[in-house]
């Protein structure tokens, strides 16, 4: 039987399948308890598993983030976020300086209603276009470090 090598390569280690998370008997320091500020409210479903709207619902979450600094339904315990994603509406965006059609999009991305919610990634990154820089888009690799 061959032990666990922290030097060999990630692709070489068989990967840990994720585990549902039983929101009840989370230890609110845990962190597997930092993922409720992410949580689809579907997920208040028994057996509910991740797909590609939970995670556009996830996304929502972290640009919520990045534009206010703070999770969309901080604090509380993970039971308790969990039950305000799928009741509370998300705070306005825009008294943080947030344009509108950002916000918008942000809205649309965490709508509690699936099938309201955006449907696709690529919709998004169609959305979120006018908010960057050209330039940006097509930026040059750096070169390689001189180690590797």
């Amino acid at each position: 039987m061959r032990h666990a090598d922290p030097y060999r390569p990630a692709a070489d280690r068989p990967a840990r399948l994720p585990a549902p998370l039983n929101i009840a008997q989370l230890d609110p320091s845990s962190p597997d308890a930092a993922k409720t500020d992410y949580l689809a409210p579907e997920f208040l479903q028994p057996g509910k598993q991740a797909d590609d709207l939970t995670d556009v619902y996830a996304l929502g979450c972290a640009f919520y983030q990045l534009l206010t600094g703070q999770p969309p339904f901080a604090g509380g315990l993970p039971g308790q976020k969990l039950a305000r994603h799928a009741a509370e509406p998300i705070q306005p965006l825009e008294p943080y300086g947030v344009p509108f059609p950002l916000a918008q999009l942000v809205a649309f991305m965490m709508a509690k209603n699936p099938k309201v919610r955006t449907q696709q990634a690529g919709l998004i990154a169609e959305q979120l276009s006018p908010f960057i820089d050209p330039a940006r888009l097509q930026s040059t690799p750096s070169a390689p470090s001189p180690t590797l």
